[in-house]
């Protein structure tokens, strides 16, 4: 079912597609070609993480903390647009960084990585309205040229979104997992436009009364596979990660401060109404809003960098400096590691991986 492939370029396929072309020339199977895709994407995934790591001049332990979370490598390793685009959104992260310090990075590498993610999978291009914020601020050749080519790349993205809008992309898994959908976004829009209020209250009350589920997903989840770690181990996850990012990062959370600060905490709201809107238009026909946080785990776990940066308490910085460097690194690595070996040895153990 290649419907999904429209609605978005294809340049985020690339790498699953150059990755199965030696496989398909061989004649392998074509679960042999589908794992040749998955694994070309996440290469691809990786390699962008670690760029935007070592491309970032602050939160450079963030960035890599939410590189490593399980459902980003799960969805770095899925033949869809989120690995190109999930990496994409990192080195922005990590450009918008390297533009507030001043650090001026390569031409070359800040509009790979614009276009990149102007020709991903939307409405994550939004992301790029950080770089012309942060090179306006400036006011420095440097900075107006960061602005425009950050702009330009916005508009693009725009403009991409517009023309695939109205292409019914639903695969036949979003019927397999959420029923038979008639696919009517003029219909759910208008519905949306005419009861904004209504809205918002239905996506803060999703997002808050829904969260512990998202929580599970970010930590648990593999696709469709779940592991057996009890729930209440994800929140534990989620709270020692943020110390040990708080004394990693300390220093660039404390000089974060006022409009900065502001304009990602607001962007990062208002990337989660987006999403909460955009899945009424596309990924439902009900009047209510019952079920626009079905797949907000999903959604919403590229914006975690941004949401730590912005939402991070700054008064636990201070108290966060007794613990060890060492121990803080420990907890950034092993999280990750034991969360993903709790899956792959749930999936393992229960005969589910003959289905996958």
């Amino acid at each position: 079912d290649l419907r999904p492939t429209r609605a978005s370029p294809p340049t985020a396929y690339l790498p699953a597609a150059a990755a199965m072309v030696i496989p398909r020339r061989a004649d392998v199977p074509a679960v042999v070609a589908l794992w040749a895709g998955r694994l070309g994407n996440l290469a691809a995934y990786l390699a962008l993480a670690a760029l935007a790591v070592r491309t970032a001049s602050a939160f450079r332990w963030t960035l890599a903390a939410a590189a490593l979370l399980p459902m980003h490598l799960a969805l770095g390793a899925t033949i869809s647009p989120d690995a190109l685009t999930v990496g994409a959104l990192f080195l922005v992260v990590a450009l918008w960084t390297r533009i507030r310090a001043g650090d001026d990075p390569p031409l070359w590498l800040f509009v790979s990585a614009t276009l990149l993610l102007a020709l991903a999978k939307p409405p994550y291009f939004l992301v790029l309205a950080l770089l012309p914020a942060a090179g306006l601020r400036r006011r420095t050749p440097e900075g107006l040229l960061a602005a425009r080519v950050g702009g330009g790349a916005l508009g693009l993205g725009f403009l991409v979104t517009l023309l695939n809008s109205s292409t019914k992309y639903q695969a036949a898994t979003s019927t397999m997992g959420y029923g038979e959908l008639a696919f009517q976004p003029d219909v759910q829009r208008d519905r949306l436009l005419g009861d904004i209020p209504g809205f918002l209250w239905a996506s803060v009350e999703a997002w808050f009364t829904e969260l512990h589920h998202y929580v599970q997903d970010w930590f648990r989840n593999y696709g469709f596979f779940t592991s057996g770690l009890p729930a209440a181990l994800s929140w534990l996850f989620l709270v020692l990660l943020l110390v040990a990012l708080l004394r990693l990062d300390g220093d660039d959370f404390a000089a974060l401060r006022g409009h900065d600060r502001w304009t990602v905490g607001l962007g990062s709201a208002g990337m989660v109404l987006v999403l909460f809107g955009s899945s009424y238009v596309y990924f439902t026909d009900h009047v209510a809003y019952d079920t626009i946080g079905q797949q907000m785990a999903r959604y919403s776990a590229p914006l975690l960098v941004m949401m730590a940066v912005a939402g991070a308490p700054r008064r636990l910085v201070r108290e966060v400096e007794r613990l060890p460097e060492d121990v803080a690194r420990l907890v950034v690595t092993a999280v990750p590691v034991i969360a993903t070996a709790s899956i792959l040895l749930t999936w393992l153990v229960t005969g589910t991986v003959d289905r996958y």
